[in-house]
């Protein structure tokens, strides 16, 4: 229950954030999407 929170109210400040269109949170976002998708095309190994 409290991650929940926690994840609820960073994705509300991103939100928030993301009205005023700020550089720094709009290329954090872009390398976490490049991250993200490497590691979905990374094999993985059992």
């Amino acid at each position: 229950m409290g991650f929940t929170l926690i994840a609820a109210l960073l994705v509300y400040l991103l939100q928030a954030l993301a009205v005023y269109n700020l550089p720094v949170i709009g290329g954090f976002i872009a390398e976490l999407v490049k991250i993200v998708q490497a590691q979905l095309h990374t094999p993985r190994v059992p």
